[in-house]
């Protein structure tokens, strides 16, 4: 299972290759909490797509793991767009806003407008 998990997040664009070292302990740590959950990743229909990035999320956010923040070796936001959506979803659903976290950050100077961002303004 850890594997599967593995992959998936590879599609996420987060890489042992893209982010260093400390970047793949990260992945190590939180692919094996993926694996003991109850989900496995599945990448068709987009909804089975979209459960599982909040798996990733929610697990993230358990083990204390700023997804955000983790950087590739030049410097910028490692995950994907709808991984960092999601991420913005379930911040704002569990603290109330994502205001001032580094995903915010990410997501305005892409200028990304998301339903998030329309609610917001």
């Amino acid at each position: 299972m850890i594997n599967k998990w593995a992959h998936f997040l590879a599609e996420e664009r987060l890489t042992p290759k893209t982010l260093g070292e400390e970047g793949t302990q990260i992945l190590l740590v939180l692919a094996e909490a993926l694996a003991k959950t109850t989900v496995a990743p599945r990448r068709k229909p987009f909804v089975f797509r979209q459960v599982a990035r909040r798996t990733i999320v929610s697990v993230a956010m358990d083990l204390g793991i700023d997804l955000p923040a983790l950087t590739t070796v030049s410097g910028k936001v490692a995950m994907g767009r709808g991984l960092l959506d999601m991420w913005s979803a379930v911040y704002k659903d569990r603290f109330g806003s994502d205001y001032g976290t580094n995903a915010w950050f990410e997501l305005k100077r892409r200028g990304v407008v998301t339903k998030l961002a329309k609610e917001r303004h």
